[in-house]
């Protein structure tokens, strides 16, 4: 789940950044989980 923090006084292009960052961090969140995918299948391939 992602946070996000409200801040009263932000401003557009704070907020952008934010969600900028959040979007960043779920792209190589993802990407991580691909990589641990391929392994997984990698390493079943070997052991079969």
């Amino acid at each position: 789940m992602a946070h996000y923090k409200l801040h009263e006084k932000g401003t557009i292009q704070e907020d952008l950044a934010n969600e900028e960052v959040l979007f960043n961090g779920c792209n190589f969140i993802v990407m991580q989980i691909e990589k641990a995918i391929r392994k997984l299948i990698e390493f079943k391939e070997v052991l079969l």
